[in-house]
């Protein structure tokens, strides 16, 4: 299948629009919240803290929530780029396909499909079938940080994993961030990941992109 640009952006664009309203409503709160300190309402700095902190974890749940969609939009996209490689796979052995011929409730929950493999293979398969790394595509990096950020998040409360730090250099309190301005840089690191994906696996589409947006 190949890719879209203009489904793409629609896509991206949503997501924008979620954390441009988040991010402003949140803002607008936080600035009332500094002039009503600035007036003397609060008697200490815990309560100008508390009031603080609704806003601001909005503004820093709606960055992982930009991650999360991100990060289920870039997988979506490497299955979709390993799906041939994967029905060509002799490693990954069928069923692949349905026969609507014969179809009963056993072969429909028999077949396997390209979402059942971890994320690891599905790398895997796209890496080696097309001769690329992931982590040297266009944000290839950034796309990989990310995904490490939403699984630290998802599993470990936030914390970095302590394991794949140096010795020397091991913190078993440093924690991943996700704030507002850091999202957004990554919907434009997404796009150009994606983009990037699609024309090193033959999935480019064949309108450019001014044309597909104009």
């Amino acid at each position: 299948m190949r890719g879209n640009y203009i489904i793409l952006s629609i896509e991206l664009d949503a997501i924008r629009d979620f954390l441009d309203h988040v991010d402003r409503e949140a803002g607008a709160d936080i600035e009332s919240i500094f002039l009503r300190n600035d007036s003397g309402e609060f008697e200490d700095v815990d309560d100008f803290g508390n009031a603080l902190y609704g806003p601001i974890t909005r503004q820093e749940i709606a960055a992982r929530a930009v991650y999360y969609e991100l990060n289920g939009l870039i997988e979506r996209e490497l299955q979709r780029s390993a799906h041939l490689p994967w029905l060509e796979s002799a490693k990954h052995r069928g069923p692949k396909s349905l026969d609507w011929n014969r179809l009963t409730a056993d072969s429909v929950r028999s077949l396997r499909m390209i979402e059942d493999l971890p994320y690891r293979e599905v790398v895997m398969l796209v890496e080696h079938a097309y001769d690329i790394r992931i982590s040297d595509l266009d944000s290839g990096s950034t796309v990989l940080k990310m995904r490490e950020t939403v699984n630290a998040f998802k599993h470990r409360d936030g914390f970095v994993d302590f394991r794949k730090q140096e010795p020397k250099d091991i913190n078993f309190f440093e924690r991943h961030k996700a704030d507002v301005e850091q999202a957004y840089a990554a919907i434009d690191k997404a796009r150009a990941f994606v983009v990037a994906l699609w024309k090193l696996t033959d999935r480019a589409p064949s309108v450019p992109p001014g044309e597909a947006t104009a």
